[in-house]
């Protein structure tokens, strides 16, 4: 009987593990499906802002795409970004 109480044991910890890791699969799954949407929406912020010429804008919504990119470990994209955002804000004299 001993042998059988450590085996369910194991199997309610394989199966503990399973759900763990689909709780996690699913909510990095909702949580990255956000970010794309937030990125699909500042990037058509950023188009209008170049369209209209608001370069201000253009600074802001930059630092918000470098955020969202960094939050997906697209660094290479987050730092132009945020080097976009930074070019931008010294032509604009932004200083804050």
């Amino acid at each position: 009987m001993g042998d059988r109480v450590q085996e369910v044991r194991a199997y309610e910890n394989i199966g503990n593990a399973y759900y763990s890791l689909i709780i996690h699969l699913l909510f990095t799954s909702l949580i990255g499906n956000a970010y794309y949407s937030l990125i699909i929406h500042n990037e058509k912020d950023l188009s209008i802002a170049k369209e209209v010429g608001d370069r201000a804008r253009e600074g802001h919504v930059n630092g918000n795409l470098g955020k969202a990119c960094r939050s997906l470990n697209d660094f290479q994209q987050a730092i132009e970004h945020y080097k976009n955002q930074l070019n931008i804000a010294k032509e604009v004299g932004d200083r804050t």
